[in-house]
């Protein structure tokens, strides 16, 4: 069609005239912003003596007042390629009446091309997984995210650009909350002698390989990658806890360190930049390390302060609010991993078994508050159960010292997480606003 024209054409007739350069999935959508439903829109195969290169053969539209329109496509009983025998085509050729069965055949044709769209783009509304996005976080799972090949094939999938190399090793931690304590620690085999108790936790090594130090339009490779990390990859191993170190490792360098004048013109930074030596020589930067899933203080967020209200909130944030704050940061935090201090946290793996978990946490969250939470004073820490007699549940009650107002830390022993709740006389109610 000459392009001058298409001013003076409407929508269908370009469409119309158009057809055959469209891709299906274009096609429907363009359809569908104008304004037809998908249930506007019905599918039938071309004959077989239609042959074409593309999937859409044609298109027509229902004329007004009815709305709708008829795809064409070389798919279908009867066109080319077609399953059914040749025989059979021949007797409806020779029957009486052939456009009859024809009219009759289609609402199969429909139903075949409505399946064929549904298998080839699951995503869209209606396909065969309901809701799409939860049935790639259940295969995603499924791939078992604790193997070098599997995380290898991640990576390599989000850095195409770029080598990836990925090994396992052990991150080394330690605990002090194994330690024996005069009068409160038993002779169970669970207790050790001497203060810190070392353990390891199995991890992996991700190193990114760049050969340069910026990609082909000039950007520097650091903050790609780490950005990329952050809103892709990051998310998707956030459930799976995962002791990680990410390293950007630069093979070849274009600026070096120099000593120079003090009146040149350019002047360089000594520290900062790479020494040059007699070889080359990989430069390596660490972009992340830590545990998948634990809590980071991003940019622009501010961190775990104590007395917050003082600071940042000022006076619309209640002492309640700010004890509720300080405390989530406080138990938020492995021990051992997340702060200078040793005492400062929770620890988070190491137990042998259920008793010596639910011993060592009403340990640890006494001790958290009394040290880094003198506005409240602990009232009293029970065991909840389930309708098995387990343990479900540890319910620790607190009390503030300046207002007398109760609140209520419930402990959540199958997930590890923890939540504020209102307390009354008779024990949590229900979630509170803090």
């Amino acid at each position: 069609m000459d392009p001058g024209n298409h001013a003076g054409a409407t929508f269908e007739q370009r469409i119309t005239e158009e057809a055959r350069r469209f891709d299906l999935r274009a096609l429907l959508e363009v359809l569908h912003d104008r304004g037809y439903a998908r249930e506007d829109i019905l599918f039938e195969g071309a004959r077989e003596d239609a042959t074409s290169a593309t999937i859409v053969e044609a298109i027509r539209f229902r004329d007004p007042p009815a709305r709708g329109a008829v795809i064409t496509l070389n798919l279908g009983l009867f066109s080319d390629g077609t399953l059914l025998p040749s025989y059979f085509l021949e007797v409806i050729e020779d029957s009486p009446d052939p456009e009859r069965f024809h009219d009759f055949i289609r609402f199969f044709e429909h139903r075949l091309c409505e399946g064929y769209m549904r298998a080839v783009y699951p995503e869209d509304p209606g396909g065969p997984y309901g809701d799409y996005q939860r049935a790639l976080g259940a295969f995603f799972r499924m791939l078992g995210l604790g193997s070098v090949s599997t995380l290898q094939w991640l990576w390599q999938l989000h850095f195409p650009e770029l080598k990836v190399r990925v090994t396992r090793r052990a991150f080394a931690s330690e605990t002090a909350s194994h330690a024996f304590r005069t009068g409160e620690s038993r002779l169970d085999g669970t207790g050790i002698i001497g203060r810190v108790y070392p353990w390891e936790a199995a991890g992996f090594i991700v190193d990114i390989i760049a050969e340069d130090e910026t990609d082909e339009k000039g950007r520097p490779w650091p903050g790609l990658v780490r950005a990329r990390m952050s809103a892709r990859l990051l998310p998707l191993l956030d459930p799976f806890r995962i002791p990680l170190l990410v390293r950007l490792v630069v093979l070849y360098h274009a600026s070096w360190a120099k000593v120079e004048a003090s009146l040149a013109e350019a002047q360089g930074y000594l520290g900062y930049e790479r020494l040059r030596d007699a070889a080359a020589s990989p430069h390596t930067m660490i972009l992340y390390r830590g545990v998948t899933g634990e809590r980071r203080a991003g940019e622009g967020e501010q961190g775990g302060m104590f007395l917050y209200k003082h600071f940042v909130g000022g006076s619309a944030v209640s002492e309640a609010e700010d004890v509720v704050r300080n405390l989530r940061h406080v138990l938020g935090t492995k021990r051992g991993a997340g702060y200078f201090l040793r005492s400062f946290g929770l620890t988070d793996v190491g137990y042998r078994t259920q008793e010596e978990m639910v011993v060592t946490l009403m340990t640890e969250i006494e001790e958290n508050i009394r040290l880094y939470e003198p506005r409240v004073e602990l009232v009293d820490m029970d065991e909840g159960y389930d309708d098995d007699g387990g343990r479900a549940h540890l319910e620790v009650r607190l009390r503030l010292r300046s207002t007398e107002e109760r609140l209520a830390l419930v402990v959540d022993l199958a997930t590890r997480t923890f939540d504020f709740r209102a307390e009354t006389k008779d024990g949590p109610s229900g979630p509170g606003s803090t």
